[in-house]
């Protein structure tokens, strides 16, 4: 049975955010009094241990993410200074000692505050999407990966038309985890049109792929959940208001194809068609030029509607004229699920899921922590709740 056990982490002002690595081995605080601490796990004694502690920002750090192990041991931070920073354990210098976390490199373009930041999925190698409240995302990538001391801005997205400022409120980012798409992905929040969006790049540029949603109230977090083998993909938003909101993404071939239900039918389905996972995804211009297809946007899919039609397609590759026309015009699209009150209606400060996208974990002003898991009526519910402090 799992146990609680209180850590003082000693910051000596408000703690904005808490990370964990890879492992879950470690993890990363950062506060409004300007530092960065890092824990170890220690097996033996079953408690958390003070690797390092030091000023990292000239205002409060606001976020915290870990790059893949596979990389390194590296940590980006952000904050209100308007810079992020990216940090690298040296194994060689004593713990404690306030020089254990080196700053590797600096990124000073931004002209607003910085409230959200994330690193790319490791097969993406390693990129890390910076979001300025002036409403643009940057991209960092280093010029060699083994040394990481240089990196450069490859591309932007201006999500916000006109720009905005500090006062609009914050972008958040969060990267689609799909390790088969054949396109990389980005959820950003813009809270100053109270809208979440999905962008998707095409060779060097990013192109807005779908509007997910508008909302009451300032975007304050978003998550996008493991993949697993699902027909679409599952975003959670979360609200000033309180609000949390789930939504299923229909964004490439197969999600659109809504009545495949097992392997046997997507096996079958594959083969009436010769397409696959290297031609389904978001742009699937070379199935569509097989099929003697062409569309301006690019985006192709089946419907439901026809779905037998498709099943007994005509033989030497024939396909009917209402497929056809349905693949021209399928465009990706979202559908909300679910949307509930939490915290109180206080602000929704952060969102995580686990692993298999089964279970939401939601932290709000309220103080509180709470796992939320959808039931068998389709409803979200809360199993548990966990509070930083018990009243006897």
């Amino acid at each position: 049975m799992s146990q609680e056990k209180p850590l003082q982490v000693n910051h000596d002002d408000l703690i904005h955010d808490i990370a964990y690595n890879y492992y879950g081995t470690r993890f990363a605080t950062c506060g409004s009094d300007q530092c960065i601490k890092v824990w170890d796990y220690n097996k033996e004694a079953n408690s958390w241990v003070l690797n390092d502690s030091w000023k990292a920002h000239d205002s409060s750090v606001i976020c915290l993410n870990w790059a893949h192990p596979e990389f390194g041991e590296i940590l980006a931070s952000c904050s209100l200074d308007r810079s992020v920073k990216i940090w690298i354990e040296q194994k060689n210098v004593e713990t404690n000692s306030g020089k254990r976390w080196a700053p590797a490199a600096s990124f000073l373009e931004s002209r607003g505050a910085i409230h959200s930041i994330a690193f790319s999925p490791e097969y993406m190698s390693i990129t890390l999407a910076v979001a300025s409240s002036e409403g643009i995302v940057r991209f960092y990538s280093p010029h060699d990966t083994t040394s990481l001391q240089n990196w450069d801005t490859h591309s932007q997205i201006n999500a916000v038309l006109g720009g905005a400022k500090d006062s609009d409120g914050p972008l958040i980012v969060t990267w689609c985890p799909a390790r088969f798409s054949q396109a990389a992905m980005i959820a950003v929040g813009c809270s100053k049109e109270n809208k979440v969006k999905i962008y998707s790049k095409d060779s060097s540029n990013w192109k807005l792929l779908l509007d997910v949603d508008s909302y009451d109230s300032p975007i304050l977090t978003l998550q996008w959940a493991p993949h697993m083998g699902r027909s679409y993909h599952l975003i959670a938003v979360g609200c000033a208001d309180g609000s949390i909101s789930v939504y299923h993404l229909w964004l490439d071939l197969y999600s659109g194809k809504r009545n495949i239900e097992s392997d046997d039918d997507l096996f079958r389905y594959e083969n009436d068609y010769g397409l696959n996972n290297d031609n389904a995804l978001l742009d699937t211009s070379g199935t569509a030029a097989r099929l003697g297809l062409s569309n301006e946007d690019g985006q192709y899919a089946l419907d439901d509607e026809d779905d037998n039609e498709a099943r007994e397609s005509p033989p030497n590759g024939a396909i009917s004229d209402s497929l056809k026309s349905y693949i021209q015009n399928f465009k990706p699209h979202c559908e909300l699920k679910a949307k509930w009150i939490a915290h109180g209606g206080l602000p929704v400060r952060k969102l995580r899921w686990n692993i298999t996208g089964t279970q939401l974990v939601s932290s709000g002003d309220d103080g509180y922590a709470r796992t939320w898991r959808k039931a068998a009526n389709d409803k979200w519910k809360c199993m548990l709740a966990v509070a930083p402090e018990k009243n006897n």
